[in-house]
């Protein structure tokens, strides 16, 4: 009976060293915030091998055949999941969507 209960003992033990580093690992929500700011300009590569000047926003990347800039978070952690919310959108000076080309 007694190596019954030790074992049971050790049994617990385990299980709750397995549970721990799971409940750790629930932080729940986090959030970020970003503001993205139109104001400079950057020259892409055209189509017809001269460049265009469109507008962008300070630390945005564009990807060969792109006009539009992306932005990229730095988050700390793992993250599993990612939502954009409440996003507001600057609008386009009548010039700029121009160079743009949706004028």
């Amino acid at each position: 009976m007694q190596r019954f209960f030790r074992l049971f003992w050790v049994l617990m033990l385990l299980a709750a060293g397995w549970g721990a580093p799971a409940q750790a690992q629930t932080n729940g929500e986090q959030t970020t915030t970003a503001r993205v700011v139109w104001g400079t300009y950057a020259e892409l590569p055209a189509a017809s091998g001269t460049t265009r000047k469109v507008p962008t926003f300070r630390g945005a990347y564009h990807a060969p055949g792109e006009t539009v800039g992306t932005l990229t978070l730095r988050l700390p952690g793992t993250l599993a999941a990612g939502t954009l919310r409440d996003a507001v959108y600057e609008a386009f000076s009548a010039p700029d969507a121009a160079l743009l080309g949706v004028a």
